[in-house]
């Protein structure tokens, strides 16, 4: 498992480099599996060369995605390069679709809420599930089956017996 940053974000106003949370904070952390951890991990090591040919070593507070010589990428030039790339497959969308992408997909595959709510960083799961209300009743229904199962494995007399 890799834990990777969230990138500090470009302070368009002051052109200084700014974080909404502490680093380190459970906010501004993600758990990445798989080939997404493996795609981070060779881009920090591309990223580790890049800067040492430069004579600037990467440092664990540095950007994740940076110019080479580690000054941040403006927003809008990352919104305007996806944008390019989209066209140029023959997609439609923006760049924020993947956010809610991902958020229906993890719940859709049954992410518990609260999670989906931290890894978007709402500020409460009441919001989560306000904007993603359309993927929750196929969550109920999954939940009812649950239930139904689980119901048709307890005995009948434990149903009303203070263990449960």
């Amino acid at each position: 498992m890799y834990e990777a940053n969230a990138a500090i974000a470009h302070n368009r106003d002051q052109g200084k480099r700014a974080t909404n949370r502490g680093a380190g904070t459970r906010a501004n952390r993600e758990e990445l599996e798989g080939l997404l951890a493996i795609m981070l991990w060779e881009h920090r090591l591309k990223q580790e060369h890049d800067r040492n040919l430069l004579g600037k070593p990467l440092l664990p507070t540095d950007l994740v995605f940076s110019h080479p010589d580690g000054r941040p990428i403006r927003p809008d030039n990352v919104t305007r390069a996806f944008n390019t790339i989209v066209r140029s497959l023959q997609l439609n969308g923006q760049l924020h679709d993947l956010r809610h992408t991902h958020a229906t997909i993890l719940l859709e595959e049954g992410v518990h809420p609260k999670v989906v709510q931290e890894r978007l960083g709402h500020s409460s799961v009441s919001t989560t599930l306000d904007i993603y209300s359309h993927v929750v009743p196929g969550l109920q229904q999954a939940a009812a089956r649950k239930f139904e199962e689980g119901l048709q494995a307890v005995p009948f007399e434990t149903l009303f017996t203070a263990e449960r």
